[in-house]
């Protein structure tokens, strides 16, 4: 009779995580996309009230894919992207923003889980 053990992997803690573990979890990635679909309500709210068409930006003609904005930023951090300042300088702020949102957020979890677990 074959026994299925079942291992679970013990999360890592945040303070363990790497920046590639870090930008590629999926907190990471939805809390990206909020960040880009905020600021893109903003710049169509903005773009309506002045009546006029505002100064180009960043968010008017970059490609606003999570995936697209991941691979950038890392490109940015290992000094490869081909991108203007402007464009860059853009994709760092909101993916910063990003990553302290998803580390805080990782942090909390890690701490719920050890008072619901006893772990302290």
């Amino acid at each position: 009779m074959a026994v299925n053990t079942i291992v679970v992997k013990k999360q890592k803690s945040v303070k363990e995580m790497s920046v590639k573990e870090l930008l590629l979890s999926p907190e990471f990635k939805t809390n990206l996309q909020k960040i880009v679909l905020e600021l893109q309500g903003e710049r169509k709210a903005k773009n309506g009230l002045v009546g006029q068409n505002l100064k180009r930006h960043p968010i008017d003609y970059l490609n606003l894919d999570v995936n697209y904005l991941i691979a950038e930023y890392a490109a940015i951090l290992n000094k490869n992207s081909q991108l203007s300042s402007n464009s860059r300088e853009f994709i760092k702020a909101v993916c910063e923003d990003a990553a302290i949102k998803t580390i805080k957020q990782l942090q909390d979890n890690e701490t719920a889980r050890e008072v619901r677990h006893g772990d302290n």
